[in-house]
């Protein structure tokens, strides 16, 4: 049975890129159904407001650019339209 899964999890992951750019203000899409009923939905459009570092990171200076070994704790978007809750500290539509 793990092997089975190992094969099927590297299967599925075969096609994803080693790494990516992230760049705040970069357009995004959710490609799956992530939470319908907020409609994060396949389709959803954004924009990246913040990247979260990792806190073993010093905070990136504006303008910089990094290469991160981890991924970041989170990535910031303002969705063009939602129905999630504003969080504390956020934009109206940032998740």
């Amino acid at each position: 049975l793990a092997s089975h899964y190992k094969n099927t999890r590297r299967r599925r992951n075969k096609d994803l890129p080693e790494s990516i750019l992230l760049v705040i203000g970069m357009k995004v899409m959710a490609t799956n159904n992530l939470q319908t009923d907020l409609d994060i939905t396949n389709g959803a459009r954004g924009v990246i407001t913040d990247i979260i570092l990792n806190q073993d990171k010093p905070p990136l200076e504006a303008g910089s650019i990094a290469q991160l070994k981890f991924l970041p704790e989170c990535v910031l978007v303002k969705l063009s339209h939602t129905r999630a809750a504003t969080l504390p500290h956020l934009e109206e539509g940032v998740i």
